[in-house]
């Protein structure tokens, strides 16, 4: 049975996210969302964290600076890898733009 909370999970998402372009952007550019990712990867709560990341980034509040194009991209990727791999775990759209995100980005 899948544990999420496992450290072989861990273990299974870093092995598999080695040769992957988008994640290797992301840890490289900002290991601090990279690291979070993976205790979240194959959980729910993966979807609020990138959800949160990405509105704030698109909203530029006075406290974001805003993500470049590319890392928004590999953010979007790698949502959709997830979904992929955990199809039973449903996102969740927290407002009508997430929706029109959805038909631009894919999944």
């Amino acid at each position: 049975m899948y544990d999420p909370n496992s450290q072989k999970t861990l273990e299974n998402f870093l092995l598999m996210m080695e040769k992957n372009k988008d994640y290797g952007l992301i840890q490289n550019r900002f290991p601090h969302i990279a690291k979070r990712m993976g205790q979240l990867w194959g959980k729910e709560e993966l979807h609020t964290y990138l959800d949160v990341l990405i509105k704030t980034s698109k909203n530029h509040d006075e406290h974001a600076v805003g993500f470049p194009r590319e890392i928004m991209e590999a953010l979007f990727h790698l949502m959709n890898l997830h979904d992929d791999y955990f199809p039973k775990i449903e996102r969740r759209f927290t407002s009508k733009s997430d929706m029109w995100d959805l038909a631009l980005f894919g999944k």
